[in-house]
Protein backbone atom coordinates (compact mmCIF):
# COMPACT_ATOMS: atom_id res chain seq x y z
CA UNK A 1 0.00 0.00 0.00
CA UNK A 2 0.85 3.20 -0.89
CA UNK A 3 0.20 6.90 0.56
CA UNK A 4 1.47 10.09 0.06
CA UNK A 5 1.06 13.33 2.42
CA UNK A 6 2.27 17.07 1.27
CA UNK A 7 2.69 18.97 4.62
CA UNK A 8 3.23 23.45 3.64
CA UNK A 9 4.94 24.16 7.03
CA UNK A 10 8.00 23.03 8.69
CA UNK A 11 10.61 25.14 10.85
CA UNK A 12 12.39 27.81 8.98
CA UNK A 13 15.75 26.63 11.60
CA UNK A 14 15.18 22.48 11.18
CA UNK A 15 18.07 21.08 11.50
CA UNK A 16 17.35 18.24 8.21
CA UNK A 17 20.75 16.39 9.17
CA UNK A 18 19.02 15.52 12.50
CA UNK A 19 15.64 14.72 10.92
CA UNK A 20 16.96 12.08 8.48
CA UNK A 21 19.40 10.65 11.31
CA UNK A 22 16.01 10.12 13.50
CA UNK A 23 14.31 8.27 10.60
CA UNK A 24 17.53 6.02 9.94
CA UNK A 25 17.54 5.44 13.62
CA UNK A 26 13.72 4.26 13.73
CA UNK A 27 14.85 2.26 10.75
CA UNK A 28 17.72 0.32 12.28
CA UNK A 29 15.65 -0.14 15.44
CA UNK A 30 12.94 -2.03 13.60
CA UNK A 31 15.42 -4.02 12.14
CA UNK A 32 15.63 -2.58 8.50
CA UNK A 33 18.18 -2.52 6.10
CA UNK A 34 18.79 -0.28 3.61
CA UNK A 35 18.42 -1.61 -0.08
CA UNK A 36 21.60 -1.76 -2.50
CA UNK A 37 21.80 0.87 -5.18
CA UNK A 38 21.59 -1.08 -7.67
CA UNK A 39 18.54 -1.59 -7.03
CA UNK A 40 17.19 1.63 -7.69
CA UNK A 41 15.86 4.40 -6.24
CA UNK A 42 17.37 7.86 -6.06
CA UNK A 43 19.41 9.91 -3.42
CA UNK A 44 20.25 13.54 -4.10
CA UNK A 45 20.89 16.43 -2.52
CA UNK A 46 20.64 20.27 -4.21
CA UNK A 47 23.13 22.31 -2.80
CA UNK A 48 22.20 25.32 -4.65
CA UNK A 49 19.87 26.39 -7.55
CA UNK A 50 22.75 25.10 -9.53
CA UNK A 51 24.60 22.21 -8.30
CA UNK A 52 22.66 18.81 -7.25
CA UNK A 53 24.80 16.05 -5.91
CA UNK A 54 23.86 12.23 -6.22
CA UNK A 55 24.90 9.42 -3.76
CA UNK A 56 25.51 5.85 -4.30
CA UNK A 57 24.31 4.49 -0.90
CA UNK A 58 21.79 5.54 2.00
CA UNK A 59 25.74 5.50 4.37
CA UNK A 60 26.92 8.09 1.36
CA UNK A 61 23.61 10.03 1.50
CA UNK A 62 24.43 10.86 5.34
CA UNK A 63 27.76 11.98 4.69
CA UNK A 64 27.25 13.55 2.39
CA UNK A 65 24.16 15.48 4.11
CA UNK A 66 26.63 16.74 6.97
CA UNK A 67 28.90 17.73 4.85
CA UNK A 68 26.19 20.17 3.31
CA UNK A 69 23.89 20.43 6.31
CA UNK A 70 22.09 23.61 4.41
CA UNK A 71 21.09 21.18 1.11
CA UNK A 72 17.91 19.90 0.32
CA UNK A 73 17.32 16.50 0.42
CA UNK A 74 15.45 14.36 -2.09
CA UNK A 75 15.18 10.96 -1.97
CA UNK A 76 13.15 7.35 -2.79
CA UNK A 77 14.57 4.78 -1.54
CA UNK A 78 13.81 1.10 0.13
CA UNK A 79 14.56 -0.65 3.10
CA UNK A 80 14.33 -4.41 3.50
CA UNK A 81 13.63 -7.02 7.13
CA UNK A 82 13.82 -10.52 7.78
CA UNK A 83 10.46 -12.08 6.54
CA UNK A 84 10.99 -10.21 2.92
CA UNK A 85 9.27 -7.13 4.52
CA UNK A 86 10.59 -4.24 2.79
CA UNK A 87 9.30 -0.10 3.15
CA UNK A 88 9.94 1.91 0.32
CA UNK A 89 10.02 6.17 1.21
CA UNK A 90 10.21 9.37 -0.77
CA UNK A 91 10.60 12.60 0.55
CA UNK A 92 11.34 15.76 -0.70
CA UNK A 93 12.44 18.75 1.01
CA UNK A 94 11.28 22.07 -0.71
CA UNK A 95 11.88 25.43 0.79
CA UNK A 96 8.27 25.67 1.18
CA UNK A 97 6.99 22.41 1.53
CA UNK A 98 7.46 18.72 2.94
CA UNK A 99 6.43 15.90 0.54
CA UNK A 100 6.38 12.39 1.60
CA UNK A 101 5.57 8.91 -0.07
CA UNK A 102 5.53 5.55 2.09
CA UNK A 103 5.02 1.78 0.22
CA UNK A 104 5.53 -0.73 2.23
CA UNK A 105 4.21 -4.66 1.96
CA UNK A 106 3.10 -4.26 5.63
CA UNK A 107 -0.11 -2.18 5.70
CA UNK A 108 0.36 -1.23 9.07
CA UNK A 109 3.84 0.12 8.68
CA UNK A 110 2.63 2.80 6.34
CA UNK A 111 1.06 5.46 8.92
CA UNK A 112 3.70 4.49 11.22
CA UNK A 113 6.51 5.78 9.40
CA UNK A 114 4.55 8.78 7.92
CA UNK A 115 4.43 9.49 11.43
CA UNK A 116 7.73 8.79 12.11
CA UNK A 117 8.63 11.12 9.57
CA UNK A 118 6.48 14.28 10.37
CA UNK A 119 7.65 14.19 13.89
CA UNK A 120 11.43 14.17 12.87
CA UNK A 121 10.86 17.26 9.97
CA UNK A 122 8.66 18.53 12.77
CA UNK A 123 5.90 19.14 9.58
CA UNK A 124 2.63 20.32 9.81
CA UNK A 125 -0.10 21.82 7.80
CA UNK A 126 -2.03 24.99 9.18
CA UNK A 127 -5.49 25.16 10.49
CA UNK A 128 -8.04 25.18 7.63
CA UNK A 129 -10.72 27.67 8.55
CA UNK A 130 -14.29 27.04 7.09
CA UNK A 131 -15.01 29.33 4.55
CA UNK A 132 -18.52 30.51 4.26
CA UNK A 133 -18.92 29.11 1.04
CA UNK A 134 -18.54 25.67 2.41
CA UNK A 135 -19.83 26.08 5.43
CA UNK A 136 -23.24 27.04 3.26
CA UNK A 137 -22.20 24.40 0.53
CA UNK A 138 -23.17 27.08 -1.99
CA UNK A 139 -21.55 27.33 -5.79
CA UNK A 140 -20.31 30.34 -6.46
CA UNK A 141 -23.96 31.51 -8.80
CA UNK A 142 -26.25 34.08 -8.14
CA UNK A 143 -29.21 35.36 -9.70
CA UNK A 144 -30.33 39.06 -9.31
CA UNK A 145 -34.35 40.05 -9.91
CA UNK A 146 -34.29 43.67 -10.81
CA UNK A 147 -37.17 46.21 -12.51
CA UNK A 148 -36.33 46.06 -16.44
CA UNK A 149 -37.11 49.93 -16.89
CA UNK A 150 -33.75 52.39 -16.67
CA UNK A 151 -32.68 52.88 -12.99
CA UNK A 152 -33.54 49.14 -12.48
CA UNK A 153 -31.18 47.88 -15.62
CA UNK A 154 -28.48 50.50 -13.96
CA UNK A 155 -28.28 49.24 -10.45
CA UNK A 156 -28.79 45.72 -11.37
CA UNK A 157 -25.93 46.31 -13.83
CA UNK A 158 -23.69 47.66 -11.18
CA UNK A 159 -24.48 44.82 -9.43
CA UNK A 160 -24.32 42.24 -11.79
CA UNK A 161 -20.47 43.38 -13.24
CA UNK A 162 -19.56 43.63 -9.23
CA UNK A 163 -20.36 40.12 -8.83
CA UNK A 164 -19.03 38.70 -11.97
CA UNK A 165 -15.28 40.67 -10.54
CA UNK A 166 -15.54 38.41 -7.90
CA UNK A 167 -15.96 35.40 -9.57
CA UNK A 168 -19.52 34.60 -9.20
CA UNK A 169 -21.54 33.32 -12.58
CA UNK A 170 -24.85 36.05 -12.29
CA UNK A 171 -28.05 35.27 -13.99
CA UNK A 172 -31.35 37.53 -14.19
CA UNK A 173 -34.78 37.34 -15.24
CA UNK A 174 -34.09 40.07 -18.00
CA UNK A 175 -37.14 40.35 -20.17
CA UNK A 176 -39.63 38.45 -17.73
CA UNK A 177 -41.34 41.10 -15.64
CA UNK A 178 -44.81 39.25 -14.41
CA UNK A 179 -46.13 38.91 -11.21
CA UNK A 180 -46.48 34.77 -12.61
CA UNK A 181 -43.15 33.44 -12.58
CA UNK A 182 -42.51 32.55 -15.90
CA UNK A 183 -40.89 28.95 -16.33
CA UNK A 184 -37.72 30.32 -17.53
CA UNK A 185 -37.07 32.65 -15.07
CA UNK A 186 -38.33 29.92 -12.49
CA UNK A 187 -35.50 27.75 -13.33
CA UNK A 188 -32.39 30.43 -13.65
CA UNK A 189 -33.24 30.67 -9.56
CA UNK A 190 -33.30 26.95 -8.98
CA UNK A 191 -30.48 27.02 -10.59
CA UNK A 192 -28.27 29.50 -8.80
CA UNK A 193 -27.53 29.05 -5.21
CA UNK A 194 -27.39 33.52 -4.34
CA UNK A 195 -30.95 34.90 -4.62
CA UNK A 196 -29.86 39.02 -5.00
CA UNK A 197 -33.01 41.20 -5.15
CA UNK A 198 -32.78 44.46 -5.76
CA UNK A 199 -35.66 47.00 -4.86
CA UNK A 200 -35.57 50.53 -7.21
CA UNK A 201 -39.01 52.97 -7.60
CA UNK A 202 -41.73 51.65 -9.01
CA UNK A 203 -43.43 48.68 -8.69
CA UNK A 204 -41.88 45.81 -6.92
CA UNK A 205 -44.67 43.11 -6.62
CA UNK A 206 -43.28 40.28 -8.77
CA UNK A 207 -39.74 40.65 -7.12
CA UNK A 208 -41.79 40.13 -4.11
CA UNK A 209 -43.10 37.26 -5.99
CA UNK A 210 -39.24 35.79 -6.74
CA UNK A 211 -37.97 36.79 -3.71
CA UNK A 212 -40.58 34.55 -2.02
CA UNK A 213 -39.89 31.86 -4.44
CA UNK A 214 -36.34 31.84 -3.84
CA UNK A 215 -37.59 31.84 -0.30
CA UNK A 216 -38.80 28.47 -0.93
CA UNK A 217 -35.59 27.18 -1.83
CA UNK A 218 -33.89 28.03 0.92
CA UNK A 219 -31.82 29.95 -1.52
CA UNK A 220 -29.20 32.49 0.38
CA UNK A 221 -31.19 35.82 0.24
CA UNK A 222 -29.67 39.41 -0.26
CA UNK A 223 -32.29 42.26 -0.46
CA UNK A 224 -30.46 45.75 -1.81
CA UNK A 225 -33.01 48.95 -1.52
CA UNK A 226 -33.19 52.07 -2.72
CA UNK A 227 -32.66 53.83 1.12
CA UNK A 228 -35.93 56.47 -0.24
CA UNK A 229 -38.02 53.14 -0.06
CA UNK A 230 -40.14 52.21 2.55
CA UNK A 231 -39.49 48.17 1.96
CA UNK A 232 -40.61 45.99 4.83
CA UNK A 233 -37.80 43.81 5.99
CA UNK A 234 -39.91 41.08 6.79
CA UNK A 235 -41.58 40.42 3.68
CA UNK A 236 -40.37 37.22 3.75
CA UNK A 237 -38.89 36.99 7.22
CA UNK A 238 -36.03 38.16 8.86
CA UNK A 239 -33.53 35.32 8.11
CA UNK A 240 -31.83 37.38 4.95
CA UNK A 241 -29.02 40.07 4.42
CA UNK A 242 -30.62 43.58 4.31
CA UNK A 243 -28.99 46.58 2.62
CA UNK A 244 -29.98 50.19 1.41
CA UNK A 245 -28.09 52.54 -0.72
CA UNK A 246 -28.37 56.22 -1.72
CA UNK A 247 -30.90 56.94 -4.30
CA UNK A 248 -28.40 58.92 -6.21
CA UNK A 249 -25.11 56.46 -5.00
CA UNK A 250 -26.08 52.51 -5.36
CA UNK A 251 -21.69 52.14 -5.48
CA UNK A 252 -22.16 52.79 -2.28
CA UNK A 253 -23.98 49.53 -0.97
CA UNK A 254 -20.64 47.55 -2.44
CA UNK A 255 -18.56 47.12 0.01
CA UNK A 256 -21.82 45.57 2.67
CA UNK A 257 -22.18 43.56 -0.43
CA UNK A 258 -19.04 42.08 -0.40
CA UNK A 259 -19.27 41.39 3.56
CA UNK A 260 -22.73 39.97 3.10
CA UNK A 261 -21.76 37.59 -0.12
CA UNK A 262 -20.92 34.15 0.99
CA UNK A 263 -17.34 33.89 -0.89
Amino acid sequence: MEENRVYNTYPSNLDIVRAIKEFDEYLSKSGYKPNDRSEGGTLSLQVDPHRRLNAESWAEFITLLERHPSALPSFNFGWTKEGDIWIAAAVSVRESQLVISVNSSDHDRVAGVHEVLKAAFKASNPPTSEKPMSRYRLKKSIFIAHRFDDRGKEVGGIIGRFCSLLGFEVKDGMGYESRVIPDKVAERIESQDIFIVIFTEGKNDWLISEMSYAKGLNRYLIVLADSSLDVPKGIVGSDFEHISFPPDNPYKCLIDLLYALPH
